[in-house]
């Protein structure tokens, strides 16, 4: 009788191991993070030794793969050998781009923005990168920041060029030149002007939404306590927007419905101020706070879903929506390991 207890405890011991060994080994482990990784190399149809740079989806300098890219090297999931793949192949990405149209785009500041966010996160040099029709080196910094041409304005897009201007700009560490059209500080003082007098930031001035308030927090948060009282009092008041549009449960709203990327841009907007979402009550809501709500949209394969459906039932994983809640999930990390939650002060 004995005997066959133990035997029968030792089935059911090693089916948990089993069980707990596959899902750790899939999308479905423990760490969400890699959980989303394992997601991305599902989606690119990639074995989970493999690189990215092996994905079905891979093709550097589209945005969708720079961002899954910049998640996946933040999160120390690529060898610096794949690093140097894919630095090489957005190298010539650009290069091919600019003899052939002269730029990356006819009016998206952005282009040169997240791929020179690509640049330095890899270790680049985006001050350096590729060449021109005339065999010149490509300045990405000074063609999409300092003397941007391509648009009358650099805003021309929205607010948001200001945004990623900025994050650019503290990222690295670049010399103003002295023919600069566009400064830090000119930039810095534009991006204020948009927001609106109830906190909120936007794509046009006077104030939007609260993804477009999170980004531009994340954009000023370099300057805020540091001496600049208008950057301190429009944080603050950007802050208090936050707060007040937060529902029960930790939710944000995008639409008619809750929203996964705007938790995570919430989250990170948080991180990058020192603000640790779980033990600050302006962000609890009904107990629960951004990170909490952020963690309902994890979806079995290990990435996350935009939202809900009309059912109840939570969407499928998106690759765009994976990578933002990737990268709210490793400026908590950063938060609580370093206490500097900048996801992108290298």
């Amino acid at each position: 009788m004995k005997r066959r207890f133990k035997l029968t405890a030792l089935i059911l011991i090693l089916a948990v191991l089993i069980t707990s060994l596959s899902a750790c080994g899939e999308g479905g482990s423990k760490d969400p993070v890699n959980g989303i990784y394992s997601f991305m190399q599902t989606q690119g149809r990639i074995d989970r030794d493999e690189s990215l740079t092996e994905a079905a989806f891979y093709q550097p300098g589209d945005s969708l793969t720079d961002w899954a890219f910049i998640f996946a090297a933040l999160a120390g999931k690529e060898s610096d050998a794949a690093k140097e793949e894919y630095l090489a192949d957005l190298e010539a990405k650009v290069t091919a781009a600019y003899a052939a149209q002269g730029g990356l785009s006819d009016f998206r500041a952005t282009e040169w923005h997240r791929i020179a966010l690509a640049i330095l996160v890899l270790g680049g040099d985006p001050t350096s990168f590729g060449t021109d029709a005339e065999g010149n080196k490509i300045d990405l910094i000074r063609d999409g920041i300092f003397c941007w041409k391509v648009t009358p304005e650099l805003d021309s897009q929205g607010g948001n060029a200001l945004i990623y201007a900025l994050l650019v700009l503290n990222a690295g560490d670049f010399e103003e030149p002295e023919d600069a059209v566009y400064t830090e500080d000119g930039i810095l003082e534009k991006l204020l002007t948009y927001q609106g007098e109830d906190g909120s930031f936007g794509l046009a001035p006077g104030g939007g939404d609260v993804d477009v308030t999170a980004m531009s927090i994340q954009a000023l948060a370099p300057y805020y306590g540091k001496g600049r009282n208008d950057v301190d009092l429009a944080v603050d008041k950007a802050l208090l927007f936050l707060s007040a549009e937060q529902v029960k449960g930790g939710y944000y709203l995008f639409g008619n419905g809750f929203s996964c990327e705007t938790c995570a841009q919430v989250i990170l907007a948080l991180a990058s101020l020192g603000i640790d979402p779980e033990k600050d009550e302006r962000f609890i809501k009904a107990g629960k706070s951004p990170e909490d709500a952020l963690m309902t949209f994890r979806n079995d394969d290990g990435g996350f879903g935009t939202g809900f459906e009309n059912d109840g039932s939570l969407m499928k994983s998106e690759i765009e929506t994976s990578r933002q809640a990737g990268c709210a999930l490793l400026a908590l990390r950063k938060l609580r390991e370093t206490g500097n939650g900048q996801l992108f002060d290298l």
